[in-house]
């Protein structure tokens, strides 16, 4: 709310204010590349979740992707915090680089997973490959 001559207006009546949704802030800002995969901060449904601590436990972000698409970076937010992660659906690889290098050959399915010392806190982007 703004106050203006003792008045107060929402935020959406002034005229260069304007709802975006995150994917769309973060290019303005600079922030993660997409590649026709979807950061779903609300970790509503997602295909795999990374999460800051072991054991599933701490800060996470959810991703959807369909195969052969992913995250090619997963934001300043989140680069190189990951220690554990969840597959919902799918198989895939994370990188320990933006733009998907720098990856490990390991391709996971299903399951709860630790990340081991080589990838743990190093993850920066991330695939579905099947």
């Amino acid at each position: 709310m703004t106050k203006t001559a003792n008045k107060f207006n929402s935020l959406v009546q002034i005229a260069f204010v304007e709802d975006i949704d995150r994917e769309t802030a973060a290019s303005y800002s600079g922030g993660r590349q997409v590649i026709n995969g979807r950061i779903n901060d609300r970790n509503n449904n997602p295909d795999i979740i990374l999460y800051e601590d072991s054991d599933c436990r701490g800060a996470s972000i959810g991703i959807n992707a369909s195969v052969n698409n992913g995250i090619s970076f997963v934001g300043d937010f989140f680069n190189d915090k990951a220690s554990s992660f969840k597959i919902i659906r799918g198989t895939w690889v994370l990188y320990a680089d933006a733009n998907f290098e720098g990856g490990t050959t390991a391709h996971w399915g299903p399951g709860i997973y630790g990340l081991g010392s080589t990838i743990n806190d190093a993850v920066s982007s991330l695939r579905r490959v099947g």
